[in-house]
């Protein structure tokens, strides 16, 4: 059996430590987001998270994407869109929560 010594365990502890903190920022923001809008219309920006991981590897690699993943990408976030498209609202405030809990 392989003990792990405690410098190592340690260094996974802060690790550990600081993954579940960021995952209680995503969870707030997505606490507050539903404060402020329908489930329904989160359920449909929580579809877009696909479009925001590829916004976000454009600008870390500056590479687009070919033509097939573009079509793919259009196809769920369109579907996305028709799906909530009747309880979009104006609350703007709301919106932003929703898409800072897709960025975290």
């Amino acid at each position: 059996m392989n003990v792990t010594p405690l410098s190592v365990a340690v260094k996974k502890w802060r690790l550990g430590f600081v993954i579940g903190l960021g995952n209680l920022i995503t969870v707030a923001f997505g606490i507050y987001s539903v404060k402020y809008v329908s489930i329904p219309l989160f359920l449909t920006f929580r579809r877009c998270t696909l479009l925001t991981t590829f916004i976000a590897n454009y600008f870390i690699t500056r590479k687009g994407l070919d033509n097939r993943t573009y079509l793919k990408l259009s196809l769920v976030v369109m579907g996305a869109v028709i799906a909530g498209l009747d309880t979009f609202n104006r609350d703007w405030y709301g919106y932003v929560l929703i898409w800072m809990n897709n960025l975290s």
